[in-house]
């Protein structure tokens, strides 16, 4: 993925750890997967100024990989770190979102469970205020919510000061519109979709 205008590390993360921490490409392995990092050439500076993990020795080893979603076509491997607390992947997260020699796009696969971690959106509610490297974008991902569902989102995110960061309130009471250029609906959920999100950005 590392042509979509610049994004050299494109990263998803599940906080249920029935998947954790994902990538799609070597690249993005090399940036985020600890085993991959182990298992790359030493770091380099090339003349640009920008840092980079040499090639892999050999195909990346001790990964464990996944099958790729049916809606992802062609199937590609995944390079996978599983149980990584989102405590953990907060550290990392912060990291590559102040990295200003490279430009990552960081995908939380759902929203919503993030929410119910304790004290996960106050760290990112505070994140997003302080508007991390510019270079860099977070994606929150969530599937379409019943109305008490919507109600239980809408609280969570009012609760940690994110709510008119994503929506605009509308003339009835917890009614809310997403703000352009902020919230997007996907109808057709996959790799192309994520794809056609970063190039618009």
């Amino acid at each position: 993925m590392r042509f979509l205008h610049g994004f050299d590390n494109v990263v998803f993360y599940d906080c249920t750890n029935a998947m954790g921490k994902y990538v799609y490409d070597d690249q993005s392995a090399r940036f985020s997967i600890q085993t991959a990092r182990d298992s790359a050439a030493p770091l380099c500076k090339p003349s640009r100024g920008m840092p980079r993990f040499g090639a892999p020795r050999k195909a990346v080893l001790a990964m464990e990989p996944v099958q790729t979603p049916a809606a992802s076509s062609p199937a590609s491997v995944q390079y996978q770190q599983k149980n990584l607390m989102e405590q953990v992947f907060y550290g990392e997260c912060q990291s590559m979102m102040n990295e200003t020699a490279y430009r990552s796009a960081i995908v939380f696969t759902s929203i919503n469970n993030l929410l119910k971690i304790d004290g996960s959106m106050a760290r990112y509610a505070e994140a997003i205020h302080n508007q991390w490297h510019k270079n860099n974008l977070l994606i929150f991902l969530h599937p379409d919510l019943t109305i008490r569902e919507c109600a239980e989102f809408y609280s969570r995110l009012k609760e940690c000061g994110l709510l008119e960061y994503f929506y605009v309130p509308g003339k009835c009471a917890g009614e809310y519109f997403p703000k352009a250029g902020r919230v997007f609906r996907i109808r057709s959920f996959g790799r192309d979709e994520i794809r056609n999100l970063l190039l618009h950005h």
